[in-house]
């Protein structure tokens, strides 16, 4: 779900352009530019809410710069409100704008309290999303995060954490559904990432492994070149051009990885396809789900531990209806 961060900052760009205090030309920081910038820091802290609204930006100038203060509202996994009170400082440094003194501390009077500790968020957003956290998990994503935060090329080094073959079948891998969920809570400043880490190496359960020098690609088998002619190619009446490609990209899908109906189906409308041609496709090919849940269920109890209910879970949350994963996991034997 969208936040709405990004449309605050433009309103109140433009609500504070008429009021922003005089700073001469060499300091080149403008209240507008101090609140967008500290308002996208609050954007990145609020990552963990399921939507979010920001109130009563203000910008006070101080002798470095501008001092931001604002209310954030939010709705946590739990559905409970949380109101936190936000403030930053937004200076002129060597790389440009640049911030520091984030505070986001709970609204005096709410009547109920957010986990005081980053391990209690990180441990009650686990909960919430039904992913294991054994013993060291913590501890790990915390080191993980400053790796991330270090490296060069963080994205890379976050598929190869994801796809790494001798981390597969550990109880601490880093598992997709883990990561999305731990990072907006010890490391936001790698929110984005994430997203740029699963748009780049296509990752999901079952992905090819990301080395240092390989990058995964989708599997395929190329079609037998075509003889020429002057005449169209022949197609099957009433499929449109889209239709025909959409089918044979979930077939090329299927050929390398399990996939439930809707998440093949969101899988082709991530590649751009219209949700009409992707829906057709998936049901036009019209593989048995039954089959496709069970090499689901085979692969992930192949790089990590489940117990029976919480594999069920998880293949529900890929997309799979209650029957369908139930007979996947009992085709594991689990």
């Amino acid at each position: 779900m969208k936040r709405t961060f990004a449309a605050t900052a433009a309103l109140s760009v433009a609500l504070l352009i008429g009021g922003c205090s005089t700073k001469t030309e060499s300091q080149q920081i403008t209240a507008e530019a101090a609140t967008a910038a500290c308002l996208d820091q609050a954007d990145k802290l609020a990552a963990t809410f399921t939507k979010s609204t920001v109130s009563d930006p203000s910008a006070e100038e101080t002798d470095h710069g501008y001092r931001i203060t604002a209310g954030v509202e939010g709705s946590a996994s739990d559905g409970t409100t949380v109101k936190r009170d936000f403030t930053c400082l937004a200076y002129l440094g060597d790389n440009g704008i640049e911030t520091r003194d984030v505070n986001w501390t709970p609204t005096t009077g709410q009547t109920t309290k957010p986990p005081q500790t980053l391990r209690e968020e990180y441990d009650a957003r686990m909960a919430a999303g039904k992913i294991q956290n054994p013993a060291g998990a913590f501890d790990e994503d915390t080191k993980f995060c400053e790796t991330l935060r270090i490296s060069g090329d963080p994205v890379r080094i976050l598929a190869e954490a994801i796809t790494r073959p001798q981390n597969l079948d550990s109880p601490t891998a880093h598992r997709i559904s883990r990561i999305k969920e731990m990072i907006p809570i010890l490391c936001a400043d790698q929110t984005a990432t994430i997203q740029r880490a699963t748009e780049e190496f296509n990752l999901h359960p079952g992905a090819q492994p990301v080395t240092p020098t390989t990058k995964p690609v989708v599997a395929s088998t190329p079609s037998a070149p075509l003889p020429k002619t002057t005449s169209p190619a022949k197609t099957e009446p009433g499929i449109t051009a889209g239709q025909r490609n959409a089918v044979r990209a979930a077939k090329d899908y299927l050929a390398y990885t399990a996939f439930s109906r809707q998440g093949l189906i969101e899988q082709l409308e991530f590649e751009n396809y219209s949700t009409d041609d992707a829906t057709f496709a998936v049901d036009y090919i019209a593989p048995d789900w039954n089959i496709q849940a069970a090499k689901a269920a085979q692969d992930y109890l192949d790089y990590t531990a489940f117990s029976r209910q919480g594999l069920i879970d998880q293949l529900m949350f890929e997309g799979y209806t209650s029957a369908q994963a139930q007979y996947g996991v009992e085709q594991t034997g689990l």
